[in-house]
């Protein structure tokens, strides 16, 4: 699966459902190999942000939020390979802000989603769960509710859901090829996981 994500959320909440499955015996797969496109952590997202270009808040909260995301996903590959199954999930990180949302599963389905932005406060968190202070006034989207779309791959190459998938999968593939640069990926962060 070639996954192009903003935090991951998504993705790690569909994947803790199958371990669920897994762990129930209802299904019994053999492999999961995820290469994933998140943003890097060097320099600051069009969102999500503080309205406020001076509070870097907002983006330290994305930080930590997608951080804590890829460190579930690195524990999840490991109790799914303690299960039997060989799981693979590798992370590059990109110097863009996402537009979209894209799930590419075995080279012949696609989901696809764009961000909707919008204006909304977000009450931060203290270390221990609190609220701290009045909400910042931000720019964020909708990603776990957001529509996706369904395509796939087509025998007839030049149907629009075929060129659709060939045009984004051509996307990811750009991408995941032209930014693997050490320089890019974040600090503590892997670009495979152990």
């Amino acid at each position: 699966m070639d996954v192009a994500s903003l935090t991951s959320e998504t993705l790690l909440r569909h994947l803790k459902n199958q371990e669920e499955r897994v762990v129930a015996k209802e299904i019994d797969p053999r492999k999961l190999s995820i290469r994933m496109l998140l943003p890097g952590e060097g320099q600051r997202l069009a969102y999500p942000s503080a309205e406020d270009p001076d509070d870097a808040r907002i983006w330290e909260r994305w930080r930590g939020m997608v951080q804590d995301h890829c460190a579930e996903l690195a524990e999840l590959a490991v109790r799914l390979r303690d299960m039997g199954v060989d799981t693979e999930i590798e992370i590059q990180r990109i110097p863009m802000t996402p537009q979209f949302k894209l799930y590419v599963l075995n080279d012949s389905d696609m989901l696809f989603g764009p961000y909707e932005v919008i204006r909304r406060p977000i009450t931060l968190k203290g270390v221990d769960g609190s609220r701290q202070g009045k909400p910042v006034a931000a720019f964020d989207v909708l990603g776990a509710g957001s529509t996706l779309s369904y395509h796939r791959w087509e025998d007839d190459e030049e149907s629009h859901d075929s060129l659709f998938f060939a045009s984004m999968r051509d996307w990811f593939r750009s991408n995941w090829e032209c930014w693997a640069d050490p320089q890019l990926r974040s600090e503590g962060t892997s670009d495979e996981t152990p």
